[in-house]
């Protein structure tokens, strides 16, 4: 269908109303939508290899697959994402995922979320690294094959050396509680081993001493550096 848009020279001659609802309806038909030619409940798949900007897979990321229900709200003419629906994977050691997803023609957006599985402030449990819409293509492709490239393989190597390290219940407990902290400053001595873990946007130092908490202190809070 081809959509006729009014001119700059002519649009002061329609009612504000009309022109409101012409937007309307032209975001409508160009929105997003998931028509494809699967079956209710037939399963499709989405799989791939995760790596680093140098090419070598990363092992051990969560890949998920989120779908949704978009549509146009009409008080502000933005679109909304509405019930979603989340499905995951681990990469394996050569960096591979795979995600089956059962048709429903309700949801019609699609997204891969590549991340690092990881305790987070708001209680979430991933750290997002990669997006990726990819509702068009899952409407022509069964399987889709997707690599992913996570940028900040640093950050991944950071997390998953302080989740090793903890190793007592107090220091489990505060990193359920508040997430991973924005900064871990280390001292260690011939007699005992400090810790101070730094959240900067919650206003939290918690000092540890030989993996006890021994402090909470607070401060104004600011944003993390």
């Amino acid at each position: 269908m081809k959509i006729l848009y009014p001119s700059a020279g002519n649009m002061a001659r329609f009612p504000r109303g009309f022109l409101a609802l012409a937007l309307v309806a032209a975001w409508a038909l160009t929105g997003s939508s998931a028509e494809a030619g699967y079956r209710e409940g037939e399963q499709v798949e989405v799989r791939g290899v995760v790596t680093d900007t140098d090419g070598n897979p990363v092992p051990g990321v969560e890949v998920v697959l989120e779908a949704s229900r978009s549509r146009l709200k009409l008080r502000t003419l933005s679109r909304e994402q509405r019930d979603r629906t989340r499905l995951s994977s681990l990469t394996d050691e050569r960096g591979r995922y795979s995600i089956q997803w059962h048709w429903n023609r309700y949801y019609n957006t699609f997204e891969l979320i590549a991340g690092v599985p990881v305790r987070q402030a708001d209680g979430g449990d991933l750290q997002p690294l990669e997006r990726l819409d990819i509702t068009r293509r899952l409407e022509r492709s069964n399987p889709l094959v997707t690599p992913l490239v996570v940028e900040d393989a640093e950050y991944i190597a950071t997390v998953r050396k302080f989740l090793a390290s903890l190793s007592t219940d107090d220091e489990n407990r505060i990193y359920q509680q508040m997430g991973k902290p924005d900064r871990v400053e280390e001292q260690v001595s011939s007699q005992r081993e400090e810790a101070a873990w730094w959240y900067f946007e919650s206003g939290h130092v918690f000092r540890f001493v030989d993996g006890s908490l021994v402090s909470d202190e607070r401060f104004s809070p600011v944003k993390p550096f």
